[in-house]
């Protein structure tokens, strides 16, 4: 793919607020099996359609990753102390609707699209609800435009993606302690091919 659409797709994801966005080869996009374990010790695991263990087995990873020749990984920075707080809800929903509107707008120009995400879509679109309704026979999403498969659940290594294309980061939890103006981001990632 030549570098323009490569460069508009970077652009189109800033212009939707994210601070920065990068092309890499999705071949080059790191996989390490053993973080889809991670997904269990989340607070969210089983809770939606998709999730682990519904969804995004690492056996799973080539077939979803047939056909797309690039990734376009997009952030939003933002203090740590956001990421440990609500308003990590807020910028992880933003991630999610980033991927589906890139997405969209990728597809109507020709090319295979799809969005992939921060976090659990159930604790960000659905935490109302008792229950993913997705999971519920016969049911659907209730949020299909915006609810997009997580970075995790599929083993992409976030920290050395980032740290791939000059973003290094370190991993920040509930419980991490950072000076109080350290920065945190939040990935997404669109993989782009050739209809």
């Amino acid at each position: 793919m030549e570098e323009s659409p490569l460069r508009q797709f970077a652009d189109k994801a800033r212009a939707l607020g994210m601070d920065d966005a990068r092309c890499v080869g999705v071949l080059e996009l790191p996989i390490d099996p053993t973080l889809t374990d991670y997904c269990l010790e989340c607070g969210a695991y089983g809770e939606s359609a998709l999730c682990p263990p519904h969804r995004g087995a690492i056996v799973d990873v080539p077939k979803l990753l047939a056909g797309y020749e690039w990734a376009v990984v997009f952030k939003r920075d933002l203090p740590v102390v956001d990421l440990q707080s609500q308003e990590y809800h807020e910028v992880a929903r933003q991630i999610h609707v980033v991927a589906a509107q890139l997405e969209k707008w990728g597809r109507m120009r020709g090319f295979k699209a799809a969005g992939l995400a921060a976090g659990s879509c159930k604790r960000l679109f659905c935490a109302s609800s008792d229950a993913c309704q997705a999971l519920e026979p016969g049911g659907v999403c209730r949020f299909p435009q915006w609810s997009r498969l997580s970075l995790s659940a599929l083993g992409v290594n976030v920290f050395a993606l980032c740290d791939k294309i000059g973003w290094p980061i370190k991993k920040v939890t509930r419980d991490s302690s950072h000076p109080s103006d350290a920065m945190g981001v939040l990935v997404g990632i669109l993989l782009v091919g050739r209809e």
